[in-house]
């Protein structure tokens, strides 16, 4: 009876090693800018980027969201000055590639 129980365990730490898989490695890079600016004119632009990528065994994963919002004093033909948003983009991106071989 004991050494069902002994064989019974060993198989259940083994299958649960086994389905353990090892953690995926990440690289992660964020960047933020900023720049505001006051005198004449006022600017005010924000700029941020986020580019991740993901190594797996067989698959390598790149992520890339990045994102620019410009708002600028503008002056209009009646000489009143009002803030306008004069720029906006956003970008978005995955890429994925499976490895032909384990080496790399």
């Amino acid at each position: 009876m004991k050494s069902k129980l002994v064989v019974a365990l060993s198989a259940l730490g083994f299958c649960a090693f086994a389905a353990a898989e090892p953690e995926q490695p990440w690289e992660v890079k964020a960047e933020l800018g900023v720049i505001a600016t006051s005198g004449n004119t006022e600017t005010t632009s924000v700029q941020a980027k986020l580019d991740a990528k993901q190594y797996t065994p067989r698959w390598h994963n790149h992520y890339v969201l990045s994102g620019l919002f410009k708002r600028d004093q503008v002056t209009r033909d009646d000489g009143t000055k009002t803030k306008e948003d004069t720029a906006e983009k956003y970008f978005a991106s995955v890429k994925t590639a499976y490895q032909l071989d384990n080496d790399t």
